[in-house]
């Protein structure tokens, strides 16, 4: 079998003919993903994640065996004199983890195969997300596809018209 070395992305140098062809696809197309990324554009083959994170717009991709984390998170300035910091910019980047999504929530300490994070600014993040909002919508699964809704009822109207509880003891 002829050699199919990878030219570039993170996987840059692997020989993916020495793997099973399932597998060989799978790096393929994870390799492209973080490409895709690396040039602020949305992973083509991994379907995007209906959750944001709350770190400043990290999502996860979702490829079948593979998963990407898109790290978007805020970047603060250190606290000033008053005690308030600003945004500087954000971290950008990816952390590519060979394993299908039912497996990252079963290893809370599982490492990324390969990861890249750099600054962006806050300018340069706008000009990003107003590129690919659109197509982030059109590719966006339904929430039911990742997350199971399940309705609750309250076992009484006065227990549904309570306030949530904000804190532990309130």
């Amino acid at each position: 079998m002829a050699e199919e070395i990878l030219q570039e992305g993170p996987l840059r140098g692997l020989d993916v003919s020495a793997y099973a062809p399932e597998l060989r696809e799978l790096l393929k197309k994870a390799n492209e993903d973080c490409i895709e990324i690396e040039n602020y554009r949305l992973p083509k083959h991994a379907e995007p994640s209906p959750s944001n994170m709350k770190d400043g717009g990290s999502r996860y991709f979702f490829g079948g065996q593979y998963s990407i984390l898109l790290r978007n998170s805020l970047f603060p300035s250190p606290i000033g004199k008053n005690g308030v910091g600003k945004i500087l910019g954000y971290s950008f980047g990816y952390e590519l983890f060979v394993v299908p999504i039912e497996d990252l929530d079963k290893h809370a300490g599982m490492h990324p195969l390969v990861s890249r994070v750099w600054f962006v600014t806050s300018e340069r993040i706008r000009e990003i997300e107003q590129a690919t909002t659109g197509d982030l919508q059109k590719r966006m699964p339904p929430l039911e596809k990742y997350y199971r809704l399940v309705p609750v009822e309250p076992e009484s109207k006065e227990e549904a018209n309570k306030p949530a509880q904000t804190t532990p003891g309130s």
